[in-house]
């Protein structure tokens, strides 16, 4: 089984190249995501005589892939203005406050890449089915909470995603202060 997908070399990775593929992967679950609303949700609005309104339905998937092609292109670049430089000779030994920073910066990915969606798919309703109102009118009060808690899940991951060094050097310290706490009794 020499050279088989089962026995890999082991490869080091810089913090960047782990966010760098981080970043890949999210661009790639965007055009997974922009397919709906290129195909399914057209389908269904022509379905219920709504067909004239498919455009906000491509534009969103428009939009989706605007924001994965330089994800999917420029990864590395993206990852660089995320966290610090660092030299190839940095590979991810887990060392604490790098592998804090680089797991802030993937969770704010992951709570981003969940929390956009629903807050296109508010948009794209309150357009879709009312058309007479505002959008924001549109919606009834458990929606707008909805849009309440998505757009707080974005602000948070922003933070985590262009904040992820400060950020780690306080959850490190909380970490280490509780550690040493434990270790004196």
């Amino acid at each position: 089984m020499r050279g088989s997908a089962l026995h890999r070399p082991c490869i080091d990775m810089t913090p960047q190249q782990f966010v760098g593929v981080a970043l890949r992967l999210l661009a790639l679950w965007l055009a997974l995501s922009a397919v709906r609303y290129f195909f399914a949700i057209p389908a269904a609005l022509a379905q219920y005589d709504m067909a004239e309104r498919t455009v906000y339905s491509y534009s969103t998937g428009i939009a989706y892939l605007v924001v994965a092609l330089p994800l999917w292109f420029f990864p590395m670049w993206l990852a660089g203005k995320l966290l610090p430089k660092t030299r190839f000779e940095h590979r991810l030994n887990l060392q604490p406050l790098e592998a804090i920073r680089v797991g802030c910066a993937l969770i704010g990915l992951w709570v981003f890449a969940s929390a956009v969606p629903n807050l296109a798919w508010f948009y794209f309703r309150a357009v879709m089915f009312n058309p007479v109102t505002s959008a924001f009118n549109a919606l009834d009060a458990n929606a707008k909470l909805d849009i309440a808690v998505a757009l707080f899940e974005v602000c948070v991951s922003l933070v985590l995603i262009f904040r992820a060094g400060p950020f780690a050097s306080m959850v490190e310290g909380a970490a280490f202060r509780s550690v040493h706490r434990d270790e004196s009794c």
